[in-house]
């Protein structure tokens, strides 16, 4: 096997033939060249490993060889051969590329080295070129994989839906991607080299300054904090940030991603209305019935006094607004049981003027004190809605509230103007105020939840979104229209029952039908805690003409029963040793013929009583009721 492939040019046959011999015998495949054209050839036509040339040749020279090899960019080693050594000729050699430079006459160990030397530096040359080609190749894939991995990771930054960006040590921004950008309205520039505190509320300097802190000597901290967008508003976040180290632990920079809590702390805010709302509804069912029974007590002796006659006018008077003003009482703790009572879901044909009223009613204290003037312009035709009646009135209440609140601090006369009218199977019903009115820039933002223009802790920014669901939930639409400075109109479309049939209204409690005319029972059971309303009821019915018995708690009352058969039982829900359930419950266990004609009353709406009543399809009296209500149920029980 070759040890390498020689071309020697030289025009002396001898030298030629010398050199060729030498070389075979050292292993080399040697082909020779007599002048400098035939050289030139054999360089642009195969692959050589050493070329040894004379310097002198009959047609030129190895000079212009060595020069021919260079411009075609060959690394092949040149070893040149003289007779006549010259410097010039020797710094020409050595800038074209020569490897060495020998004289004549060579010795055969001189010339077996230089070759074997060249070829050694020519292998490893190559090995180099190959080397470093795979090394290139090599850097160029991974750097491709580097920018790919980073573009990867730049996409992946950028289109994350949390707000993530870079600090140095000193808490300035190095990076800032698009979602907190497009979400506080700042532009790179604007961010890049400032520091973290420059969004932050102004009085959160202390605790960013800790932030940045945590994160160089912990490595990581989380941050509750306001960021402040370039419009000046705030949006609640929680920042959690880590840092990055070089392999030396020393710190690079922080990586945060904050997270906008401002929906979830309205949620939050909205949950602690709630069960505001519902210890509210609570405490307003207990102190409904700590009132109305001494409202059933005022209104039902004033009514009884009346009923007597023969009164002074000053008298007379003065009985007709104590059992007025009773009355009125009795209304607004109605409509507030309503109100904090809420049944979702339940629908039926109401009468709507009735809940406009109830509204009115509810609002009657905020109105007088904003000294708006309430204006009704209902239409009388008017008939039946079906609907839920507490979600309207909720929804009716909602746009009053918020009229009332337009209308506050303004300097000219505050006008609330509710009305109903007839268009086509529709009932519109507007409510209009002449408050501040509504920019026509937030106007179309004004149903989205949590959009508010109320300071933080006066609103959620759930009420329109929430109004509007719920008319929609009837297959009606809430409109509004407003002027800046004149005022706001919202307009509530509901549609109206089908057909010509008349629908009647079955308004609350059930005992209020009256009847035209008493029929007689026996004995009365009534059993209630309160001695003024069963002193009132025992003067009643027996004025009715009916023999009355009355008991002050559950176990007195049974025990009568179980003493002597009654026709009609009057009973108390809240008794103060038991409930008026268990007591109905162990009166039909022993009198299962008495348990159609027990009639429960009671101060306070609750659920269990009010579905229990229900279920078993028994008469029902709200307290405060009035004789006239009384004697219908009885008549109703005697049937």
């Amino acid at each position: 096997m070759s040890r390498g492939r020689i071309l020697l040019v030289d025009d002396e046959a001898s030298i030629r033939s010398t050199l060729s011999l030498i070389l075979s015998r050292e292993g080399y495949e040697v082909v020779t060249a007599a002048d400098l054209a035939s050289g030139t050839a054999q360089c642009g036509t195969q692959e050589w490993d050493v070329v040894l040339t004379d310097m002198i040749l009959p047609d030129g020279s190895g000079i212009e060889l060595m020069r021919c090899m260079h411009e075609r960019g060959s690394q092949v080693p040149v070893i040149a051969i003289t007779g006549e050594p010259n410097l010039d000729t020797a710094v020409e050699a050595v800038r074209l590329g020569a490897y060495d430079y020998v004289s004549k006459p060579l010795r055969r160990e001189t010339l077996v080295r230089v070759v074997e030397r060249a070829l050694e530096r020519y292998r490893l040359s190559r090995e180099n070129a190959r080397y470093r080609h795979d090394l290139e190749r090599l850097v160029e894939a991974r750097t491709g994989e580097l920018i790919a991995s980073e573009r990867r990771y730049r996409e992946l930054i950028e289109g994350a839906p949390e707000m993530i960006h870079q600090l140095d040590e000193a808490g300035r921004f190095l990076a800032v991607n698009r979602t907190q950008l497009s979400t506080l309205g700042y532009t790179l520039d604007e961010l890049l080299q400032q520091p973290l505190a420059s969004i932050c509320a102004e009085d959160q300097a202390e605790q960013v300054a800790d932030h940045l802190r945590r994160i160089r000597e912990t490595g990581r901290s989380e941050l509750a904090t306001q960021f402040r967008r370039r419009d000046g508003t705030l949006l609640d976040v929680e920042i959690r940030a880590l840092a990055v180290r070089d392999e030396d632990s020393s710190f690079l920079l922080s990586r945060g991603f904050a997270h906008d809590t401002t929906g979830r702390k309205r949620l939050e805010m909205q949950l602690i209305q709630a069960d505001k709302l519902s210890t509210i509804g609570l405490m307003v069912s207990g102190v409904a019935h700590d009132v109305n029974n001494p409202l059933t007590g005022i209104a039902g002796y004033a009514e009884m006094l009346l009923a007597q006659g023969s009164l002074a006018p000053e008298v007379e008077s003065s009985l007709r607004f104590i059992y007025g003003e009773a009355e009125r009482a009795g209304r607004i703790v109605a409509n507030l049981l309503g109100f904090v009572r809420q049944e979702e879901g339940r629908r039926d044909y109401f009468d709507l003027h009735t809940t406009i009223d109830a509204v009115v009613d509810l609002m009657a204290y905020r109105l007088r004190q904003a000294r708006v003037e309430v204006r009704r312009t209902l239409d009388r035709n008017l008939g039946a809605v079906y609907g839920d009646k507490h979600q309207i009135q909720q929804v009716l209440l909602n746009l009053v509230n918020n009229a009332v609140q337009a209308m506050a601090g303004g300097d000219g006369a505050a006008c609330l103007s509710l009305a109903t009218r007839v268009v086509e199977g529709e009932v519109a019903i507007t409510v209009a105020d002449t408050g501040r009115g509504i920019p026509p820039s937030i106007l179309g933002s004004i149903f989205d939840p949590f959009f508010t223009t109320k300071r933080e802790g006066e609103g959620t920014g759930l009420g329109l979104s929430i109004t509007r669901a719920a008319v929609e939930a009837h297959g009606g639409r809430l409109q509004v229209e407003s002027v800046v400075g004149k005022g706001t109109t919202f307009t509530v479309w509901l549609p109206l029952p089908m057909g010509d049939e008349e629908v009647e209204v079955r308004n609350e409690p059930a005992g209020e039908a009256v009847a035209e005319a008493l029929v007689s029972v026996g004995p009365v059971l009534v059993i209630d805690d309160e001695l003024h309303i069963r002193t009132w009821l025992q003067r009643i019915l027996q004025g009715f003409g009916y023999p009355v018995e009355v008991a002050v708690n559950g176990a007195d009352g049974l025990a009568r029963i179980a003493a002597r058969d009654f026709s009609v039982v009057l009973l108390d829900y809240m008794l103060p040793d038991t409930t008026g359930i268990r007591v109905y419950e162990a009166l039909a266990s022993t009198h299962a013929e008495l348990q159609s004609r027990v009639v429960f009353m009671t101060g306070a709406i609750d659920r269990v009583v009010e579905q229990y009543v229900r279920d078993h399809r028994l008469p029902f009296l709200q307290k405060p009721f009035n004789a006239k209500a009384l004697r219908g149920v009885l008549t109703a029980v005697a049937r």
